[in-house]
């Protein structure tokens, strides 16, 4: 009985080490991964539903999701610093511990950051005013008209990928901008997300039935970029946690009226 006794003990005790072992590493863990987003730059531009204020309130569905991944890390929450884009992407590249969000994941960007997500899609589409003539049956076929873009936004990389004429783009900073362009008459159409559309519909509370969808250029998923040089340790522990939040990630889409189809 003793000897059956002292096993037990020395099995508990066993036990109890490896425990206290795992713990301390995960300890360990935590204290490294506070290090590396207490060091992180947040970086956002204002593109509804992505990043956008409302009663001076910075909202939407990457930073709402964000601040899940944060709580659910137990991470205190930062500040986010929106940028436009093209000043967000230069600090992105040249500024060590940032991140930049939502970005488009292509292929020509795919080795120049590492990636958490995807947080939702985009439909790019090209809108024009429904009054307005517009005939598009082919891709070249778009060359034939004046085209709004955010500068040095995916809009503008696709449109520079088929060999769109710079004379025919008008770069923008913001999509608020673009669609101006495009209301004022003086483009011919304005290339942006489907949900982009939405909500700046809402915000200048234009009509929906004044405008319409001509083409659609491409479905591409949007993530939070990293600098390439960050640690594995903040990538890997975000998108576990982000691949743990699918059901509250879609509540967050539909909380801010996605389509579907950008799920």
């Amino acid at each position: 009985m003793s000897k059956l006794f002292s096993y037990l003990v020395k099995l508990v005790l066993v036990i109890l080490s490896f425990t206290f072992s795992q713990a301390a590493v995960a300890d360990d863990e935590w204290v490294e991964l506070f290090k590396l987003h207490n060091q992180t730059n947040y970086v956002a531009e204002n593109y509804p539903p992505a990043n956008f204020y409302k009663d001076n309130l910075l909202q939407g569905v990457s930073i709402d999701l964000l601040h899940e991944i944060w709580s659910t890390l137990s991470l205190p929450k930062k500040d986010v610093l929106v940028v436009p884009w093209v000043r967000g992407y230069r600090q992105l590249e040249n500024t060590p511990n940032t991140v930049l969000f939502t970005m488009s994941r292509t292929k020509e960007r795919e080795d120049l950051f590492k990636w958490v997500g995807p947080v939702f899609s985009s439909t790019h589409v090209l809108v024009a005013k429904q009054k307005t003539v517009i005939d598009i049956k082919e891709t070249k076929d778009i060359f034939k008209y004046s085209v709004a873009t955010v500068r040095a936004d995916i809009s503008e990389k696709s449109l520079r990928k088929i060999g769109f004429p710079d004379q025919k783009l008008a770069k923008l900073s913001n999509v608020k901008q673009a669609f101006l362009m495009l209301k004022n008459e003086r483009v011919d159409l304005v290339m942006l997300s489907i949900h982009g559309l939405h909500h700046v519909l809402m915000e200048l509370h234009e009509l929906r039935n004044r405008y319409k969808i001509v083409w659609q250029v491409n479905k591409i998923g949007n993530y939070f970029a990293f600098s390439k040089e960050t640690p594995d340790l903040i990538i890997n522990k975000f998108q576990q946690t982000l691949d743990s939040l699918e059901t509250k990630r879609i509540e967050i889409l539909q909380k801010y009226k996605l389509p579907e189809e950008e799920y």
